[in-house]
């Protein structure tokens, strides 16, 4: 049933786990692009035109309950990495302030340092004369 779907599976081979992959990224691209159109298809058990009665049987109805938990997962996995890829950059920007903070601090520091050394080492000369 992963074949089908194009889902990794832990049994796969690592050869073709980057194919499987592309496959999957295809799938929730296409999923979220659709906006999550991947409904099942209505199906009305009144009579049609003929009088016909259109039944779908449980191996139909099963199929069609699995293919909508697989989306659900594809939809789901594609808001997960959003989120991630999201919390990712928004940590990477504090990351960036906290370096450029920090880089200030330790210039403010070191010209306090230094300041301070010059004016112990000329205190003994002007205090001389």
């Amino acid at each position: 049933m992963a074949t089908l779907v194009c889902m990794n599976c832990p049994c796969s081979s690592k050869a073709g786990d980057n194919q499987n992959t592309v496959e999957v990224d295809a799938i929730e691209l296409d999923s979220a692009l659709n906006g999550g159109s991947n409904q099942r298809p209505k199906v009305s058990l009144e009579p049609e035109g003929d009088g016909a009665v259109q039944v779908v049987s449980g191996t139909e109805r099963v199929l069609l309950n699995i293919r909508d938990l697989l989306a659900t997962v594809v939809r789901t996995k594609y808001r997960h990495r959003r989120q991630k890829e999201h919390t990712e950059r928004a940590m990477n920007d504090w990351v960036f302030a906290a370096t450029v903070f920090d880089r200030i601090c330790f210039i403010l520091i070191a010209l306090c340092f230094v300041g301070g050394t010059l004016v112990l080492m000329l205190l003994p000369i002007f205090a001389s004369n």
